[in-house]
């Protein structure tokens, strides 16, 4: 079992720099944390230990209901997250 979580975190890890070459920076973060709202969906056994690490920026979606709209309630609370880092990021 532990093998397999260090297997799916490193292709959330390994994600990274793969989207960074292909995306602009923002779209890039944006396909990441859909990746990472899938990973924390199929573990949420485990969201607890990563509630605490990411709490402030996308602990919500380790509360998301899941039924048939998750995907898209998850989809518009990514895109709020995202509006909201484009705009802290034209006032600094």
């Amino acid at each position: 079992m532990l093998e397999v979580h260090r297997h799916d975190v490193a292709d959330l890890v390994e994600a990274a720099p793969a989207l960074l070459a292909e995306h602009p920076p923002r779209e890039a973060l944006r396909l990441w944390l859909d990746r990472l709202a899938v990973y924390g969906q199929i573990k949420r056994g485990l969201a607890g230990a990563f509630h605490t690490a990411t709490h402030k920026l996308v602990g919500f979606l380790w509360r998301i209901e899941t039924d048939d709209s998750w995907a898209a309630r998850t989809a518009r609370m990514l895109d709020i997250v995202m509006r909201g880092l484009a705009a802290t990021a034209g006032t600094g």
